[in-house]
């Protein structure tokens, strides 16, 4: 049994090492993983901006509790553009009806999300989620990048 288990470890070792070497020295080359009829999206100081929504205010799903935060993300300046903001603004969106679109959103959302599965464990992490996917609704696939909660109280 022990020679058995001897001879297994061996071939994934010996295995494992002439794929690592084909690869690394280009004798064959094993291809790139992705994600399927994707390309990834670098945002940068140059193609996109941080967009600032701050003192968002709204009850949660029921009436006795409520959130107050302050949401922040990048979004491509294209998308931004289209939307009717301004790239580079020094707050929200730089387009006064685009930040009312968006807060209205977000303050949808938070009507929508009772209380304990905001204060649960991960549940500011779910809702960040959340707050991906409704600002990719409105900006598009993959203009939106990460999605900041600088401030939240919830009471």
């Amino acid at each position: 049994m022990k020679k058995l288990l001897l001879i297994v470890i061996a071939l994934l070792v010996v295995g494992g090492g002439t794929a690592f070497a084909l690869n690394h020295f280009h004798i064959v080359k094993l291809p790139k993983l992705s994600f399927a009829g994707s390309s990834p999206t670098t945002f940068t100081k140059g193609n996109s901006t941080l967009v600032t929504e701050a003192g968002i205010t709204s009850n949660l799903q029921g009436t006795s509790h409520f959130i107050q935060m302050t949401v922040g993300f990048t979004v491509m300046d294209k998308a931004l553009t289209k939307m009717g903001g301004k790239p580079g603004s020094n707050s929200g969106s730089g387009d006064a009806a685009l930040d009312d679109e968006i807060d209205t959103n977000i303050i949808l959302l938070s009507r929508q999300t009772p209380y304990a599965d905001v204060t649960s464990s991960g549940g500011i992490q779910h809702f960040r989620q959340e707050l991906q996917v409704l600002l990719t609704q409105i900006f598009g696939k993959g203009q939106v990048g990460t999605v900041y909660l600088p401030s939240v109280l919830t009471q």
